[in-house]
């Protein structure tokens, strides 16, 4: 698409503050290289450097008030783009040393998901980081590798190729639904929990979270994904209590606050050492496995019938008796 003859408004003070960034940082260019580098033509690039001359930083409109100072000799002679002088700091501003290590481990994140393509590139903003900031080596930050589950990439081809899959899924009350067909639509992470957001075609007829973890035998099928079904907006968080959700008191220790994200726990202040939290659930028989899973890290205080549930599943596994309510 062609440039227009004359720019003004918004682009116009888009391509200035360009041009001046690029001439600050290499001290000059030519107009001919300007409008090389930005797509415009070398009218519009004098025209946009000529307003840089005569821009105004006070309350009002002045010749003699321009944060920067051209060297119109250069530019009548040599159409050259220069500054003589310029009131404005263009320092780079310096990342702090937390800035630089929270970028550094969203980027080590990023290394570890299956599938990602560009770690040269990656090591290259890593490298660039470090070096820039100062604040640390480049291998000061290690992230721990969690357990990414195998089928991920075989769900993003799925996804990639609008095809539904089929596995054996187990629910939160331990159940398991062998050959379910699932349209999938979304992978996320939570925590190094990751979690499909799918189109449930042979159970709810309804889009569903799972767990890939809780997946098994998964395998591609041949089945096209409903073009109606990707129009579903699929906002709102991975876990949603229903409307007759059931309050549940937990006692949850820092090895398993993945659990105060998973739940939307309500906890009465930040999290730091073993806190008190309150979750919602739909049903208290998915408690079990789950409070199971963190391997005593987590505890159930209330209800009664909740601390009962967990109580016999934690027997039963160990192959203890259970017993029976009501019993002398």
């Amino acid at each position: 698409m062609p440039k227009m003859t004359k720019v003004f408004g918004p682009e116009r003070t888009n391509l200035m503050y360009a041009i001046i960034g690029h001439v600050m940082n290499v001290g000059e260019a030519s107009i001919a290289e300007l409008a090389d580098r930005f797509g415009y033509t070398a009218t519009e690039v004098e025209e946009a450097v000529r307003s840089i001359g005569v821009a105004d930083t006070g309350e009002t409109a002045s010749y003699f008030n321009s944060p920067f100072e051209l060297d119109y000799d250069a530019l009548e002679e040599e159409q050259i783009v220069t500054f003589v002088d310029h009131s404005v700091e263009m320092a780079t501003p310096r990342l702090t040393t937390k800035q630089t290590a929270a970028i550094s481990a969203g980027l080590k994140v990023l290394e570890q998901i299956p599938g990602f393509e560009y770690r040269d590139e990656v090591a290259e903003l890593l490298d660039a980081l470090h070096a820039g900031s100062g604040a640390m080596d480049a291998d000061t930050i290690q992230v721990a590798t969690g357990h990414v589950d195998s089928d991920i990439l075989l769900l993003r081809e799925a996804i990639l190729n609008s095809v539904a899959i089929r596995c054996n899924y187990r629910n939160g009350k331990g159940e398991v639904t062998e050959g379910r067909v699932i349209e999938p639509l979304r992978l996320e992470s939570r925590d190094q929990v990751w979690y499909l957001r799918g189109f449930c075609v042979s159970k709810n007829q309804e889009v569903r979270v799972f767990r890939l973890d809780a997946m098994d035998a998964v395998e591609l099928t041949d089945l096209p994904i409903d073009e109606a079904h990707k129009q579903i907006p699929l906002e709102g968080d991975l876990y949603e209590a229903g409307e007759n959700a059931i309050s549940v008191v937990l006692e949850v220790d820092p090895e398993a606050y993945a659990v105060l994200h998973d739940y939307r726990a309500s906890v009465s202040h930040k999290p730091k050492g073993t806190v008190r939290a309150e979750i919602k659930v739909s049903s208290l028989l998915t408690l079990p496995p789950m409070v199971a899973s963190y391997g005593g890290a987590v505890r159930v205080l209330a209800p009664a019938e909740a601390r009962v549930l967990v109580r016999n599943f934690a027997l039963a596994a160990l192959g203890e008796p259970v017993p029976v309510e009501g019993a002398e």
